[in-house]
């Protein structure tokens, strides 16, 4: 008997001692990482000089403060208002010149006249405070203004939250220059107020009720919100930039919505427009969009930057008394500035064509992307090569891995579309080791289910002797199990609650979050140990191609020790994608703007937007950026509610037709990871694909391969797209036929035309 509680004793006391090192372990304190990433390093200020006075008593004028070519900036010193006039002598207000219009009430007066709208948490009082710079700091006459080169800084004390915010306003290269510089914010009493987001310029270039035209949002493929739309009872447009922090806790997935991959927003109004670009700090922001009488009875779009993370953690969750705590990121700011450039439009170019013109240029000019030679895919096929799924083994219910797709079936299933498409065709295989089949993070690279090295080399010989291409996707980033050296407790990225951020699906009917199954993300400082691991493992293998997931289209930080910011998460990102890029052709699904300059073609560009009730279309803004710069194909025809709309939108946009298929048995992907792909049979599919091929290269054959310059809608359903090469494409995606050039387009038909015809 003795025997026996000693050896329960001594169970007992391993278990006391393997709790207490998970909890150590879970705290970093043992067992922990050394890999760190480098400190942010927080933009800094123009040299001052001057000071102008400003308050009620000063000037109630616009005075020219700067030029900058045909560009001037004015500033007028009673209440810290400035302007932008453009060659034409349009101009272009911080707010409302003529002050707060008579419909707001309450707060919104001095919002709306208000160049920085602030949150701060009241630690003490355990709530959030929301103050502007009109109210707050100009009519108490604490701000100064001084000059800077070519501009101007003022610095808004807010004395309730006790923080002061410098802000610069300056001309550079025809463009307004305008930046929060973060690395000197005063708060002079964090231990009770911490500053935890901005509003920057909310009223710039607003819309009056008299005006026409439309705010552009980088919702999907792009969206605009008209000018006084009449939805002043609606929400207003929000959207984080690069996607929510992936790090955040999650109960429930509101709704399906499209991140915003681009860091862009603007304004038409009239026969002018601006494009602003968020230049840094795009990490932290989001993008809003405000409809005409709501707040005011302008039609306004802003970026909000929030400085610091907030997360919510339950308290006894699995119990009818769970309460919720929401907890504060107290450390240094997150962004390095948060910063927006503003390009002006006018004439023929004031639009959001000329608006994806002009972001094109930027990331020419100023974010290494260069201009590729015209890319022939027609047709991008994805192939799903395996998926574990749970099965009965005399009786016990077992995980085994079994084959949804052969190798040698797609390469006899490639050369059958070779002798009947016209254009390139591009392969990805995914779902193919047996460690990310297993949820594992990959190092080893070994087929699962029957594949092998021997038939992926006979297929990409196939492939690359027609000049064609054929990638295997990686996940550099997002794993569910432990394994190859990873271990989750110690190597994923933290929330703030010390816990790891788990990374949970959600359940279609009910929007929760589904329990049974959460995953990880790799720390943001093991990523690129972790790929150049990864990389000598592949090198021994004969790939041409990868396609990262996750890697390029999910923005997420890590809060507890080795604490990295969603930017020095970019930073890391893109530094593993650049060591990708010198030995791989790169496929990148949904990337994000940062990860553009590495991408030889870009797939599931979205072909819609998220219907928000505030927005009123979609125009293909995405597409036209694009188009000349990487080749891409739009979302998964077969998987569509429509695949004829589908096509359609291909031949308009100048996409690739996207395909996702299996070459065995379709039974196999019921209760899978992989249940999504309902429509998966290439037997069903593949008339459908050789026809629309068809299109797109008779298409093609139209606009000689050349980018997409212009784009219109008509009517609705009815939309004309402009070539470089001067060819014009009707597309009617309606039920009747309509007339066009002369011609009588039939339902659900396209027609090419000449740009000069009548």
């Amino acid at each position: 008997m003795k025997k026996i509680l000693r050896w329960m004793y001594g169970l007992l006391g391993l278990g006391i001692c393997a709790a207490v090192a998970v909890l150590l372990f879970n705290m970093g304190l043992i067992g922990g990482f050394s890999a760190s990433l480098p400190e942010i390093e927080y933009v800094q200020g123009l040299p001052v000089g001057e000071e102008i006075p400003c308050g009620k008593k000063t000037s109630d004028e616009f005075e020219l403060i700067a030029q900058d070519g045909e560009v001037s900036l004015y500033f007028r010193a009673e209440d810290a208002n400035f302007c932008v006039e453009t060659a034409s002598g349009e101009r272009w207000y911080a707010f409302p010149p003529e002050g707060a219009d008579d419909w707001a009430r309450g707060v919104f007066k001095t919002e709306m006249v208000s160049s920085l709208i602030i949150n701060y948490i009241d630690l003490e009082n355990k709530e959030n405070v929301k103050k502007n710079s009109q109210a707050a700091s100009v009519k108490k006459d604490t701000f100064t203004v001084r000059k800077i080169e070519n501009g101007f800084r003022t610095d808004y004390y807010f004395k309730d939250g006790d923080v002061t915010i410098p802000v610069e306003v300056f001309l550079k290269d025809g463009c307004l220059e305008v930046r929060i510089l973060t690395g000197e914010i005063v708060e002079a009493q964090k231990e009770r107020y911490i500053l935890s987001s901005v509003r920057l310029l909310p009223y710039f270039g607003c819309a009056a009720e008299s005006d026409e035209g439309y705010v552009f949002v980088p919702d999907g493929q792009g969206a605009l919100m008209h000018v006084n739309n009449g939805k002043g009872n609606m929400q207003e447009y929000r959207a984080a930039v690069y996607g929510e922090n992936a790090s955040a806790t999650r109960m429930f997935s509101a709704a399906d919505a499209y991140a915003a991959s681009l860091p862009v927003f603007g304004v038409k109004r009239n026969d002018a427009a601006f494009l602003a670009v968020i230049t840094a700090g795009e990490n932290a922001a989001y993008i809003n969009a405000m409809p005409a009488f709501r707040d005011t009875s302008y039609t306004n779009v802003w970026a909000e930057y929030k400085l610091r993370y907030t997360d919510s953690y339950m308290l006894d969750a699995s119990s009818n008394l769970g309460q919720t705590i929401t907890l504060y990121q107290d450390e240094a700011i997150e962004a390095a500035a948060c910063q927006q450039r503003y390009y002006f439009l006018e004439g023929e170019t004031a639009d959001y064509n000329g608006m994806a013109d002009c972001y094109r240029s930027y990331l020419l000019a100023e974010c290494g992307v260069t201009e590729q030679p015209a890319d022939d895919t027609v047709l991008f096929v994805d192939f799903a090569a395996a998926v574990t799924r749970k099965e009965s083994l005399l009786g016990v219910p077992v995980n085994r891995v079994r084959q949804l797709s052969s190798l040698t079936d797609i390469q006899t299933m490639y050369e059958g579309l070779c002798a009947e498409v016209t254009g390139g065709i591009r392969l990805r295989i995914g779902e193919w080791s047996k460690d990310a089949v297993k949820d594992k993070l990959d190092t080893r690279f070994q087929w699962a289910a029957g594949n092998s090295w021997t038939g992926w080399n006979e297929l990409q010989s196939a492939v690359t002797a027609q000049g064609d291409t054929v990638s295997l996707t990686v996940d550099p980033v997002s794993y569910r199990k432990g394994g190859s050296g990873i271990i989750p407790i110690r190597d994923s990225a933290m929330s703030l609650s010390g816990s790891p951020a788990f990374q949970y699906e959600f359940k279609f009917g009910t929007r929760m979050r589904n329990e049974e199954e959460r995953g990880y993300l790799l720390h943001p400082a093991l990523l690129e140990t972790y790929a150049a691991k990864a990389m000598a493992a592949l090198d021994q293998q004969d790939v041409q191609s990868l396609s990262p997931l996750t890697l390029p289209d999910t923005r997420y930080g890590s809060y507890s020790k080795n604490r990295a910011y969603p930017g020095q998460t970019q930073q890391a990102a893109e530094a593993v994608l650049a060591m990708l890029a010198e030995e791989y052709s790169l496929v990148l699904e949904r990337p994000n703007a940062f990860a553009l300059p590495y991408a030889d073609f870009v797939t599931d560009v979205p072909g819609d937007f998220s219907r928000y009730d505030v927005l009123d279309e979609t125009v293909p803004f995405l597409q036209m950026v694009y188009s000349g710069l990487t080749g891409y194909a739009g979302e998964t025809v077969n998987l569509s509610a429509d695949p004829d709309s589908a096509v359609l939108h291909a031949i308009a946009t100048g996409e690739a037709l996207h395909y996702e298929l299996i070459t065995g048995d379709a039974e196999l992907l019921i209760d899978t990871d992989l249940n999504t792909l309902f429509s998966a049979r290439p037997e069903l599919w593949l008339p459908h694909m050789k026809e629309a091929a068809a299109q797109v290269a008779q298409a093609r054959e139209a606009t000689e391969n050349t980018r997409l310059t212009h784009f219109e809608w008509l009517s609705v359903g009815v939309s004309v797209s402009t070539f470089e090469n001067g060819a014009v494409i009707c597309v009617n995606d309606t039920n009747e036929a309509i007339a066009w050039q002369g011609e009588s387009i039939p339902a659900g038909t396209w027609l090419a035309g000449k740009e000069d015809a009548e």
